[in-house]
């Protein structure tokens, strides 16, 4: 049993530095979406950019930023990864295309909501041994917000049905205002002794 919490700990914490170093940007209400926020450069020749003229990379970070004897701190971010992000340096105007990479940006924030959600719901205090459940469950969410993107993508033909694109920022927005709750980054747990106290 303490084998298997060393080693659940262990995985937790390489999960926990797997995002740092590398350059993200952190959503938050206000971001404004910037050309400089997408750093992989690719030749004008390769064909992605005959089919969109930009492509984010978002994910969701998880770490545990806080321990201590009355309670567990978790950080759960939703981030674009700038290196695996690129925008066309073709385009006379950005503004059409980082509007619609924003709503992918906004969709990822919608999943770490959720998860902070399933984090305050779900977990008690005897949350040492939560870490296995929290990495599953975040590797579920992690799919399903992959899912929702491509979903957003297909509705909308990569931005290019404005309607549709408008529809679905309606829907994400309306979510995320539901969850509104959940929009600080951080989920604090109280340990079960300072439960009883």
């Amino acid at each position: 049993m303490i084998f298997r919490n060393i080693l659940v700990l262990v995985c937790f914490v390489f999960l926990c530095f797997s995002l740092k170093g590398q350059d993200v940007v952190v959503f938050h209400d206000s971001i404004e979406m910037k050309p400089s926020f997408f750093k992989l450069e690719l030749p004008p020749s390769k064909s992605a950019h005959k089919i969109a003229n930009a492509f984010i990379t978002t994910s969701i970070m998880f770490r545990l930023s806080q321990y201590d004897t009355d309670s567990v701190t978790y950080e759960v971010l939703a981030v674009m990864r700038c290196d695996n992000s690129w925008i066309n340096p073709d385009l006379k105007d950005y503004h059409e295309a980082l509007n619609h990479e924003k709503i992918h940006f906004m969709i990822a924030e919608l999943f770490a909501r959720r998860f902070r959600k399933y984090i305050f719901d779900n977990i008690d205090c005897h949350f040492m041994g939560s870490y296995n459940v929290l990495f599953k469950k975040l590797m579920e969410f992690r799919k399903e917000m992959n899912m929702y993107q491509l979903k957003f993508d297909a509705a909308c033909n990569s931005g290019r049905l404005k309607y549709e694109e408008k529809k679905f920022k309606v829907e994400v927005v309306r979510e995320l205002n539901e969850l509104k709750k959940y929009s600080l980054p951080t989920v604090k747990l109280q340990t079960c002794e300072n439960i009883k106290r």
